[in-house]
């Protein structure tokens, strides 16, 4: 996907955000099922969109993969950015603006 949006300059520190530096050689078939998710929050972080739309971000992630994705939805977030989350588990945000709307009770 880098290769494809023409490689930018931060792809390493975009890779270290998502715990992939060590995969970076790596066809995405060839991941496990947490670092494909990994991978995804890679190519969302380098798509530059305003607008974040993340079903069951969690699934698959263990917890430096949750924190990383946290950090990088507080940090879109605090730049300005949207993000809509459809999701069983809470993501925890901290202080970050944001505003919850709930649908219904598990």
């Amino acid at each position: 996907f880098a290769q494809l949006s023409g490689t930018p300059d931060d792809i390493d520190e975009i890779l270290g955000v998502a715990g992939l530096r060590s995969c970076a050689d790596l066809e995405v078939r060839q991941l496990s099922a947490g670092q494909k998710r990994r991978a995804a929050l890679a190519r969302m972080l380098l798509s530059g969109a305003e607008l974040w739309l993340l079903d069951e971000p969690q699934t698959n992630l263990d917890s430096p993969g949750r924190l990383a994705l946290e950090a990088a939805v507080r940090d879109h977030l605090g730049r300005g950015g949207t993000v809509v989350v459809a999701a069983h588990q809470a993501l925890a945000l901290g202080t970050a603006s944001l505003a919850r709307l709930t649908l219904g009770e598990a």
